[in-house]
Formats: structure tokens, sequence, C-alpha cells
């Protein structure tokens, strides 16, 4: 049986979304989504963003093609597991918002 988690993540593109391929074959496009994230440094706590791979297919996949690196994105994903001991993939299966940044030339910036 396959595991499934639900999950909710916002945060910024690191990168523009790349092109690639699912676990499964299907075309898909990879997020490099980051989140503010934190680490103890002796006896300080740092600032230390955490870095999240996530595989957008479907409709998902077609609603981020003017996405780029530094857009803030909010996605609803599932924690998706092929085989027994392979790493999990992160797979967006909603948009929930995408908030891009002004570009130059942009009448709204």
């Amino acid at each position: 049986m396959l595991g499934l988690n639900r999950c909710y993540l916002i945060g910024t593109l690191g990168a523009d979304p790349s092109p690639g391929l699912s676990s499964a074959g299907l075309p898909a496009v990879v997020l490099d989504l980051v989140t503010p994230g934190g680490a103890r440094v002796g006896s300080t706590w740092v600032d230390r963003p955490d870095h999240h791979r996530v595989t957008c297919i479907g409709s998902v996949l077609r609603l981020l093609a003017d996405a780029h690196a530094g857009d803030v994105i909010g996605v609803e994903a599932t924690l998706h597991c092929a085989a027994p001991g392979s790493p999990p993939e992160l797979r967006a299966v909603a948009l929930l918002f995408h908030r891009p940044l002004p570009r130059p030339g942009d009448p709204r910036g």
C-alpha cells in the first residue's frame, strides 16, 4: 500500500520552475519552494531556509506557466512513496495562490 499524506506549503520559488518527469513518468514541473526555517548553532538560533522539491502535474502544471524565481507560491501537496525504500515525492495537487513579483515593464508593478 502506498503511503499518502497531505501538506500545505507557502514559500518563495528559489529558482524558475524546471520541466521534468514525475516518478510515474508523467510530464511535470519541479519547483524549488523555499520556506523560512531555523537551526540552533551553539546556544543561538540562526535563520536557515528549508528547500522543498515539489513536483507539479496536471492542472497545476498549466497554472505555473508564468512562475519565476522569487514569486510567492502556496500549494497543497501529497507525499507519495512509489515503492518501499524509494525516496518520497512531494506532488502538488492544488495551487492555492501565486503572487508574482513585479517585473520590469509590468504596469501593475
